[in-house]
């Protein structure tokens, strides 16, 4: 096992607000599944929850903006730190907060109770903190950090 210190990941994804970004987002997480050798459990609750965020990104947000272009796109970094899977996600599209734009029972974590077509905000919170947002420079700008701590080798 590596200490943070020795842990690049190299995968920063630049997505047009497009469905197809969401197979190039599994392919990229498989390529950090193998560089840092997480579980399958990890990888599936990251994909889940970046698959949530692009899809909402393209649905409420993306409106107006160039649909091809990743560079006014959704961006996604990752970082690992103190045994945790960090991840900065940006998008161009209309502002949201989701400390106070969510609805309430949204951030309540009852994924079982939560009706058909609202589990998005639930169910990426039941898996990650967000650690900041910011609305700076026309982008929303989010950090979160996947709650299971992971070993990595390196």
């Amino acid at each position: 096992m590596g200490t943070d210190s020795d842990v690049n990941i190299p995968e920063n994804l630049r997505l047009p607000y497009d469905r197809a970004s969401l197979s190039e987002i599994r392919i990229a997480l498989n390529r950090v599944q193998a560089r840092l050798g997480f579980s399958d459990g990890c990888a599936l609750a990251l994909r889940l929850v970046l698959e949530e965020l692009v899809t909402n990104s393209i649905m409420h947000g993306g409106a107006g903006f160039h649909r091809s272009d990743a560079e006014t796109g959704i961006h996604v970094d990752f970082h690992f730190d103190d045994g945790f899977l960090h991840f900065r996600y940006v998008d161009h599209g209309a502002p949201f907060d989701p400390r106070t734009d969510l609805p309430r029972d949204a951030r309540e974590d009852h994924l079982d109770a939560r009706p058909d077509g609202q589990l998005g905000w639930p169910l990426i919170l039941h898996y990650c903190d967000l650690l900041h947002y910011a609305r700076a420079e026309g982008q929303n700008r989010m950090t979160l950090r996947l709650r299971e701590e992971i070993s990595i080798r390196t």
